[in-house]
């Protein structure tokens, strides 16, 4: 694909294939990163992976990942930190890194 002239644009299944690949390259050292984290925080990312961006505080999340509000908060502030996820406005996050977002759902969505 990186050979065709800069005028073809990539077929659906070329794109596919290359993020397949993407993926594959850097699924282990994703899920060594993700891993190395606490049970709350892959909790809540596995939540924000699965679509879970705002009203993170909110008692349905509260139950599922089993954390009061505070400690959510705590987690939302290191996940931050550690540049796992960043905060788009008040009370809303994203998964930076979509590897991330993909290892997790593809191995982590049963938290």
């Amino acid at each position: 694909m990186w050979g065709e002239p800069e005028t073809k644009l990539p077929t659906p299944e070329q794109v596919k294939l290359l993020w397949q690949q993407v993926v594959e390259e850097e699924s282990l050292g994703m899920m060594r990163e993700i891993s190395s984290l606490s049970i709350g925080q892959r909790k809540v990312l596995v939540e924000m992976a699965a679509g879970k961006t705002k009203n993170l505080l909110g008692n349905a999340l509260l139950a599922k990942v089993g954390l009061s509000s505070g400690a959510v908060i705590k987690v939302l502030n290191v996940l931050e930190q550690k540049d796992f996820i960043e905060r788009l406005g008040p009370g809303y996050f994203r998964i930076i890194d979509p590897v991330i977002k993909f290892t997790l759902n593809k191995h982590y969505g049963d938290l």
